[in-house]
């Protein structure tokens, strides 16, 4: 019986997981193994997905959290994924607000189980975030916490933006928390596939269990533009939205450049945009901490040059 390595790349919102699957996916193109990939979103779409090459198997969990609301089909996929493309390795890209044992104890089902060779956890860190993570709420430090503890190797990402002195002090924080586990410190989450090799097999502790729908009050909804937007106006919005949005991602199209769609990011307070070459569904997703969806709701549709249509969910 064929099996299979399992990655699960945590880490919380904007640390750089999905940076770190597009860098690992291009180094195992040199390799002769099959990749696969899962991706786990809290809203009702998913951007990252669409900057994967359509070559890679692909499934999507949207809509919740793999680690509560939607483990069961966490389980399902997995199976499936497996029978139909028989992957060597299969990447898991969670939610930023996921408990990373909970999901790893999803994957290790009396199902799923035997078929795997082994899970890892890796989890990708914020460095410049970590240091001022005292300006979040309890429990969304703890979850921060639970997720470099619980790891079998730590990414700590864009240590650039931290200086000398900060950089010791995150090591040695980080080192506290995660005694055995190999720490990295990166820019834009580069490392070599020879270092998740030396991870190894996590061993289940304690844990408070912390994850979207019990404690964080993370909550997360999308908005599918009709049209396109002015760039000036939604420029004042993103620097008016409080510091309990934690992350918007998607894909716009600015008046100023009808012909272009655009890869927009935010995450603690940095946009960043991206044109892209092709065309994709024009869906902003928004995750916060105690958000009101309905007045960004509307503050999204005031700037829709075309509000026949309105959608949102939230969750």
């Amino acid at each position: 019986m064929k099996k299979i390595e399992i990655y699960i790349l945590g880490g919380f919102l904007g640390s750089g997981k999905s940076t770190l699957l597009h860098n690992l996916l291009l180094e195992q193109k040199s390799k002769d193994k099959k990749v696969a990939v899962l991706m786990n979103e809290l809203g009702d779409f998913s951007v990252d997905s669409k900057l994967l090459e359509e070559s890679i198997p692909l499934r999507e969990l949207l809509d919740g959290c793999i680690c509560c609301t939607i483990r069961n089909e966490l389980e399902e996929q997995l199976l499936t994924l497996y029978q139909a493309e028989q992957p060597d390795i299969i990447y898991i890209e969670t939610t930023g607000a996921a408990h990373p044992v909970e999901v790893l104890d999803a994957c290790l089902s009396p199902i799923l189980a035997p078929y795997i060779s082994f899970c890892r956890l890796i989890t990708v860190v914020d460095a410049k975030r970590w240091l001022d993570r005292e300006v979040y709420s309890l429990p969304i430090m703890n979850l921060m916490e639970e997720q470099i503890k619980f790891a079998d190797m730590v990414v700590v990402n864009k240590v650039d933006t931290i200086n000398k002195k900060e950089q010791r002090q995150l090591k040695n924080e980080i080192s506290s928390l995660n005694i055995n586990g190999p720490k990295l410190f990166t820019e834009y989450a580069q490392i070599d596939l020879q270092e998740i090799g030396i991870v190894k097999k996590p061993v289940l502790k304690d844990t408070a269990k912390l994850h979207v729908h019990d404690h964080l009050n993370i909550q997360s909804f999308s908005y599918t533009f009709t049209g396109h937007i002015n760039k000036t106006q939604f420029e004042k919005w993103i620097q008016g939205l409080p510091k309990s949005v934690l992350r918007i991602k998607g894909f716009i199209v600015f008046e100023e450049q009808e012909e272009k769609t655009v890869l927009f990011q935010y995450a603690y307070g940095v946009p960043l945009s991206l044109k892209q070459d092709f065309q994709f569904p024009r869906t902003l997703v928004v995750i916060g901490e105690n958000i009101d969806i309905k007045k960004m709701t509307e503050e999204l549709a005031a700037m829709d040059t075309k509000k026949e249509v309105c959608t949102f969910k939230k969750s």
